[in-house]
């Protein structure tokens, strides 16, 4: 499982989410859920402006934990609650636009 540092990284900075992504110019909700380990694909340039802005390497930006681990197990229910929540609106905005 794939764990994001973000968190641990903008602590030691005494940065807040919404700084950082106005320093990295992205938006808010993606920089916010790979703050939270809910983003499920995670854009390359995300990652190259994290790196360059925080000064560090992409090891030093992602772990990985094992899928067993109590972390990588809670990481998973997010991500999985959040994928559900996604499929939700896509079908709630489906019915509207077919209604």
């Amino acid at each position: 499982m794939l764990k994001s540092n973000l968190k641990e990284l903008l602590y030691v900075r005494r940065m807040t989410i919404r700084e950082f992504s106005r320093r990295v110019d992205f938006r808010f909700e993606t920089v916010r859920q790979l703050y939270n380990n809910e983003i499920l694909r995670i854009p390359t340039e995300l990652i190259e402006k994290t790196c360059v802005e925080l000064n560090c390497t992409p090891g030093e930006l992602f772990s990985i934990v094992p899928d067993d681990s109590p972390e990588g197990i809670k990481i998973a229910e997010v991500r999985r609650k959040n994928n559900q929540q996604k499929q939700k609106r896509k079908q709630a905005k489906g019915a509207t636009n077919n209604g």
